[in-house]
């Protein structure tokens, strides 16, 4: 299975019940891969993310941890979630400097719908115009979770009885779920998968992170694997940026 599925898990997750407390020290890290390679039967994992950042510890003291799990053998490679785009700066201006290989890639939440501010969690990055234009320019890529906005595209016509709607409902989400139902039967692919396929056209390597219920949802996502014309992605993002 291995040879065909890259198996990747996330690492120094704040403790449940202290989300306020860092768990990103070496001792922590290695312990979770430790504890991730047990789980998995894996000698090596090839990817780990950092869950998440923590801006008062330098970037040094957060990579150099991973630099030698790496040369150990226990991960591959490793990538950040979570992270600002500053400090995705500044981390490859610490790797380039120290001839580390650095984030392989970066996870951030982004999804074509923009969620409400006061709906976002506290410790969570999500897709800007600095993060955009950072990857336009370093072509680092991104494995964005919440690519699917969380089924809002599907269901943004409900705002007035569905609560998880009302996370991204704004007038320029509507408008580009209006966009969306316009140009997928022209696709051919529903709304939602459509809107994972504009991600996908981004002018830097896109791996977007799908979340499904059923082996129905899990076939229909594959869809989104339809590549688009930059008019077909104009059409849909009209005068709206894709963050």
């Amino acid at each position: 299975m291995s040879d065909s599925i890259q198996v990747t898990t996330k690492i120094g997750h704040p403790a449940l019940g202290d989300p306020g407390t860092s768990r990103l020290d070496p001792v922590s890290l290695r312990t979770d891969v430790e504890e991730a390679r047990d789980v998995l039967g894996l000698e090596t994992i090839p990817l780990v993310y950092l869950h998440r950042d923590c801006e008062s510890i330098p970037v040094d003291d957060l990579v150099a941890p991973l630099e030698e799990l790496v040369a150990e053998g226990l991960i591959g490679g490793y990538g950040a979630s979570n992270w600002t785009a500053s400090r995705l700066q500044e981390s490859r201006t610490v790797a380039g400097n120290r001839g580390w290989a650095g984030f392989a890639v970066n996870q951030p939440g982004w999804g074509l719908a923009r969620r409400a501010p006061e709906a976002s969690s506290g410790g969570m990055v999500s897709m800007e115009e600095a993060m955009y234009a950072f990857h336009e320019r370093s072509g680092l890529p991104v494995s964005p979770y919440s690519s699917q906005s969380r089924g809002y595209f599907s269901r943004w016509r409900n705002r007035s009885q569905d609560a998880l709607v009302k996370e991204f409902d704004g007038e320029r989400n509507r408008s580009i779920a209006r966009r969306l139902d316009e140009l997928a039967p022209t696709v051919g692919i529903p709304a939602t998968e459509l809107s994972v396929a504009v991600l996908l056209a981004s002018p830097f390597p896109t791996f977007p992170v799908i979340g499904t219920g059923s082996v129905h949802q899990l076939r229909s996502s594959f869809r989104a694997g339809v590549r688009l014309s930059p008019v077909e992605v104009m059409g849909v993002l009209g005068e709206h940026p894709a963050y």
